[in-house]
């Protein structure tokens, strides 16, 4: 996977490090694809060491994650700052990464095993050089502002290759058809459900979304819940919000587990909606399952990026995503094609061994 950071000098071309550092790099495809980046200037510029951009406030001190709070580092002996073009994160100790990010000038083993190395600058040196020129103040700020305007991203051409071929799971169109049946089935939802989500602002959390109709939504809900689960680690279990998920009419679900060591999330459950505003549905019916077993709202902690929708809470990633940000992102491949497992409509999710990557 590889980005080109399109700036107002010229084109900077980055291979990402998806298979060594996946929740850093799912983290930044997530912010270039929202726009995130566009027009972020290079707040800091150090000739022979690094220049850095990534703060929309352009101060060096603002940014954030798309799940709101700072990233836990991915370090890796394999990944040193050895050479000009280390891409890697920035923050201002362990485990305090949020969008910035810097590009080494040339090799300084002091940032090793400090910063996570997430990529490295495959094509646009000469891009880099002009930079690395650019006249800076007493504070390494460039005096005439140089920012980056778009960020182009290109998917890995082996894994697309790998998904065009999977047609039971990603069912490709070569021409555009109306698929009647479809159109049937998404319409019954939408009358059956959609009228019971109604947005509400609260005094203590503006963008939280609240169900009304409860009694309804109750009544459909519990049946799929256990209340007598041990909370020591959620209070849904992955199996509830597969569920839950079914119930909801989503589609192509994908359980990952993920090794503890490697990131916070032990569980990233994937799914595709109809469209984005039966994404939100669900995202309220598993808000709605959490307050029923809690007696609570859960504080969000959501996130949405185009046609990509993330929920995150505990130890539980949920992604929901349209098919085409899932054909054009291949978060699957963050964790290796060969890891992940489909569950069918029918599958038994209490029976299910959810694979573990293995270390190479």
């Amino acid at each position: 996977m590889s980005v080109t950071l399109q700036t107002t000098l010229g084109d900077i071309k980055i291979e990402l490090y998806c298979d060594l550092c996946p929740k850093t790099c799912e983290n930044f495809l997530a912010l270039c694809a929202s726009g995130y980046y566009n027009n972020c200037i290079f707040h800091r510029n150090i000739k022979d060491f690094m220049v850095q951009t990534g703060d929309p406030t352009g101060t060096g001190k603002g940014g954030d994650s798309i799940w709101g709070g700072p990233i836990e580092d991915e370090l890796n002996t394999a990944l040193k700052h050895d050479a000009r073009g280390v891409v890697s994160m920035a923050g201002n100790g362990p485990n305090t990464s949020r969008s910035q990010f810097f590009i080494t000038y040339s090799k300084h083993p002091t940032l090793d095993l400090k910063y996570t190395v997430f990529g490295r600058v495959i094509d646009g040196f000469e891009i880099l050089d002009e930079l690395e020129k650019v006249k800076v103040d007493a504070k390494y700020r460039p005096v005439v502002e140089q920012k980056i305007r778009n960020v182009v991203i290109h998917a890995n051409p082996i894994a697309d290759m790998a998904l065009l071929r999977s047609d039971e799971r990603y069912p490709i169109e070569v021409e555009k058809q109306i698929d009647l049946e479809r159109i049937r089935e998404m319409q019954k939802y939408f009358e059956q459900y959609t009228e019971e989500y109604v947005e509400v602002e609260t005094e203590l959390e503006t963008s939280c979304k609240i169900m009304t109709k409860s009694d309804r939504l109750r009544q459909r809900l519990e049946p799929l819940l256990n209340f007598e689960q041990d909370f020591s680690s959620s209070p849904l279990s992955v199996e509830e919000i597969v569920n839950i998920l079914r119930a909801e009419c989503a589609e192509d679900i994908i359980c990952i587990r993920v090794p503890v060591t490697d990131t916070r999330d032990r569980y990233v459950i994937i799914c595709t909606p109809h469209n984005i505003r039966h994404g939100e549905a669900m995202i309220l019916a598993v808000r709605k399952c959490f307050k029923l077993k809690t007696n609570q709202v859960q504080p969000p902690k959501k996130a949405k990026v185009g046609r990509w929708l993330c929920y995150v809470f505990d130890d539980i990633s949920l992604h929901i995503m349209t098919r085409e940000a899932r054909l054009k992102y291949d978060l699957e491949s963050l964790w290796g094609i060969g890891w992940m497992q489909t569950l069918e409509d029918e599958g038994d999710v209490s029976s299910l061994e959810f694979p573990m990557p293995v270390s190479s």
